[in-house]
C-alpha cells in the first residue's frame, strides 16, 4: 500500500507538470484515500475495519471517522477533500490553489 500511495504522489506531480489539473488533484485525492486507509490499518482501527468488511468497501464517512480518530490529519484530508469536490468535479481551481493543497498532501510521504 505504501508503494501505491508513493505512485499516486508521483503521477499527480506528474500531471501537475503537465498542466492537467484535474488529474492531479484526483491522484492527490487517490493518494490521501489510501493513507488513512493504511492508517486505520496500521492504527488497528476496528471499528472501521469492521465496518469495511461489512460492507465490502469504503465509504467516504469511514474515511471521515478515521480524521476524527486522528485530528492531526485534518488539514491534509481538508485539503485532498477540496481537491477531490473543487477541482477533479467541479474543475474551478487554477495552478497556484492546486499547488498550495498539494504541497499540505505531500507530508503524507514522510508518514508512511
Amino acid at each position: 500500500m505504501r508503494n501505491l500511495i508513493l505512485k499516486y504522489l508521483e503521477e499527480a506531480d506528474e500531471f501537475l507538470n503537465k498542466g492537467d489539473l484535474v488529474d492531479a488533484c484526483e491522484k492527490y485525492y487517490k493518494a490521501t484515500e489510501d493513507f488513512l486507509k493504511y492508517i486505520a490499518i496500521v492504527d488497528n482501527m476496528s471499528e472501521i475495519l469492521n465496518q469495511v468488511n461489512a460492507k465490502n468497501y469504503w465509504e467516504s464517512e469511514l474515511l471521515f471517522k478515521i480524521v476524527k480518530k486522528k485530528v492531526e490529519l485534518k488539514d491534509i484530508w481538508k485539503a485532498a477533500w477540496k481537491l477531490h469536490t473543487d477541482c477533479f468535479h467541479e474543475e474551478r481551481m487554477n495552478l497556484s490553489e492546486v499547488k498550495t493543497l498539494a504541497s499540505i498532501i505531500k507530508v503524507i510521504s514522510n508518514r508512511i
